[in-house]
């Protein structure tokens, strides 16, 4: 009898509230559904940041000579503990820093550069040192020479030892004899036929022959032969013999072009050794096209 006098009144039926309306099952259930899948996509979310499956697992270092890839691989390693905004993991493939990461790395070591790159998992460090001595041998001594051609400094001794024994001057030491320093694995070694006195600061050969003597070393480890030393006939001469891993002498000219000679050298060891059983003493390749084997 009330529901018809509420209803005669123009009055809102309140309805039983054991037995909704139907539409207010429509409209709590649309909610509830976009509060589950809020949920399921703030799980998926955490599940990919915080979970293992974007993270990078390995670090590999490319590039070092002196450095030891190990301690690079610790610095990357301490600062992938570290979180972007307080919030995301640093060793996250989305959120992995690097920029910060490479000036962490130059801040730590003496480096020119430091590029990172990702692979997947792998987290990939290809980075190139500040650091690049130059051995030069006068007589008894051993100097370091920068890269203008400056001696910056007299080897200590276990320096020289390691020097010589690059060379092979001298063998080396047997087990529980004293160690040798750790050099550039492709450090190169400067030598002059007369032994001269020298100082801190004087300039022994200038930056141009240093970059070509460099380059030209480089190009012959390219070319499968591994440079031991490089003998000056003079400090005020260009001209310089290469002892290496072969029997024979290299001699070039390191105020001419390095590439051209090289490209000779290349091209004239493929053809002479394709022919010839015997070695040469020596293979000069400081006169341009003009080659003289003995």
């Amino acid at each position: 009898m009330r529901f018809f006098e509420a209803k005669a009144y123009g009055l809102q039926d309140p309805g039983n509230p054991l037995f909704p309306r139907k539409e207010s099952s429509k409209k709590l259930w649309t909610i509830v559904c976009l509060l589950m899948a809020v949920a399921l996509v703030i799980a998926g979310l955490a599940v990919l940041v915080y979970g293992p499956y974007l993270r990078l697992q390995t670090i590999e270092v490319t590039g070092t000579v002196i450095l030891s890839p190990a301690d690079i691989r610790n610095t990357l390693e301490q600062e992938l503990t570290n979180k972007n905004f307080w919030i995301f993991p640093n060793d996250h493939r989305w959120f992995f820093a690097t920029k910060n990461t490479e000036l962490a790395l130059a801040e730590s070591y003496p480096l020119k550069s430091a590029v990172i790159t990702q692979q997947g998992p792998t987290l990939h460090v290809a980075v190139k040192e500040d650091i690049f001595m130059i051995a030069f041998r006068s007589g008894e001594e051993v100097y370091f020479l920068d890269p203008n051609g400056l001696i910056t400094r007299v080897a200590a001794p276990e320096e020289k030892a390691a020097v010589l024994v690059r060379i092979g001057a001298v063998p080396a030491p047997a087990a529980g004899e004293g160690g040798l320093a750790i050099l550039q694995t492709d450090i190169p070694v400067l030598r002059e036929k007369t032994a001269t006195d020298h100082v801190v600061g004087d300039l022994v050969f200038n930056d141009v022959m240093i970059e070509n003597i460099i380059q030209f070393g480089e190009g012959l480890r390219r070319l499968g032969t591994t440079p031991k030393e490089f003998v000056s006939d003079g400090l005020d001469l260009p001209w310089f013999a290469v002892t290496s891993d072969k029997d024979y002498l290299i001699l070039f000219d390191a105020l001419e072009s390095v590439d051209t000679q090289l490209t000779v050298l290349e091209a004239l060891t493929d053809e002479y050794f394709a022919t010839q059983e015997s070695l040469p003493r020596y293979i000069d390749v400081r006169f341009g096209t003009r080659v003289f084997i003995r």
